[in-house]
């Protein structure tokens, strides 16, 4: 009879383990539906989307920080504000309104979403990250002043749905189609420097930056990196407006490596930063059109080239080298795109 018991209980477990993942995918989705309400209200208000990055202060905040108040947290939006709070390095000792964890910015299928890395002052995470479309870029430039020059905000021009920092797109940018168009989709965080999880951590490099330089840093079929793999974990703040932080790239297929040339503490150099998450087989993404779907491992994603290599200056239009995923990143590729 125990024999049969633990049989039993062998054969249900697996269906338990797949019941609980369904819900939590659930909620997941639940919770970009959720951004993409913020998103078309914020438009509704502004007649535009929020911008990449923007600040009232010395420093800028990214999306989230200006969705906050569409996304029912008016409360923390006001405290961040009326503090001068600023995001990122600050110093401050005071930043209850950076701090803490964000329900709807966290997928409840995460692992790390309350590991807050001390190096950020333990300020909020969250998976959810924009889209910056299959741009291969930097990261932002500013000039090291004694005050952060708006130079910080001005240099890159995407060509996602988020087009760069003080821009801000409207429905009318997205030529391609809401529904053609990824707004925001997963990503997995890191929990400490060096870790070798694809799906935490972003590889540094010191060296010339390529798709499939990237993609190699995979050790085979598995989520790891390779074993001398150097890197920083992913998303160690919501409030930095820094790609590498707050959004990706629709260039590697999603859990793939994320690159980026440049040190742990460093605010520039090249990068790729792919969607991750910790559902089986894929991420969910949320589309301008406020629906979300869910993007397999397997899409296509052409990976060989350096196309739209971003030197500072405009990138060019034009259907997306990167196949099918790129197709749905780029906001003005002239393609149409199915899954």
């Amino acid at each position: 009879m125990i024999a049969i018991i633990g049989i039993l209980i062998a054969l249900l477990l697996p269906a338990v383990q797949a019941a609980r993942e369904a819900a939590r995918r659930m909620q997941c989705t639940n919770n970009l539906k959720q951004i993409g309400v913020g998103l078309h209200n914020y438009h509704d208000t502004n007649s535009a989307f929020p911008a990449l990055a923007w600040g009232p202060r010395a420093k800028t905040f990214p999306h989230h920080y200006a969705l906050l108040p569409f996304c029912e947290q008016q409360s923390r939006y006001e405290t961040i504000l009326s503090s001068g709070q600023a995001p990122g390095g600050s110093t401050t000792t005071d930043e209850g309104g950076l701090r803490g964890v964000i329900s709807y910015l966290n997928c409840p299928s995460e692992p790390n979403s309350n590991v807050l890395i001390d190096a950020y002052f333990n300020q909020s995470r969250g998976n959810y990250v924009g889209c910056l479309g299959d741009t291969l870029t930097s990261e932002v430039k500013f000039e090291e002043t004694e005050e952060y020059s708006w130079q910080y905000m001005m240099y890159t021009k995407y060509r996602g749905f988020y087009q760069g920092q003080r821009k801000w797109p409207s429905f009318a940018y997205l030529t391609d189609g809401s529904s053609n168009t990824l707004a925001e989709c997963e990503r997995g965080m890191g929990a400490e420097v060096n870790g070798k999880l694809i799906k935490g951590n972003i590889v540094a490099y010191t060296e010339d930056l390529t798709p499939a330089a990237c993609a190699g840093n995979r050790v085979g079929g598995s989520s790891s990196f390779t074993a001398a793999s150097v890197s920083m974990p992913n998303q160690v703040s919501i409030w930095e407006g820094l790609p590498s932080m707050t959004y990706y790239q629709t260039i590697l297929p999603p859990n793939s490596p994320s690159c980026k040339i440049g040190k742990y503490d460093e605010g520039s150099g090249y990068l790729i930063s792919s969607a991750s998450s910790y559902h089986s087989g894929g991420v969910n993404g949320l589309l301008a059109d406020g629906s979300v779907r869910f993007f397999s491992d397997t899409i296509n994603a052409v990976t060989s080239g350096m196309n739209h290599y971003n030197d500072g200056t405009e990138v060019t239009n034009g259907v997306s080298p990167y196949g099918i995923w790129g197709a749905y990143g780029s906001a003005q590729g002239g393609e149409t795109v199915s899954l």
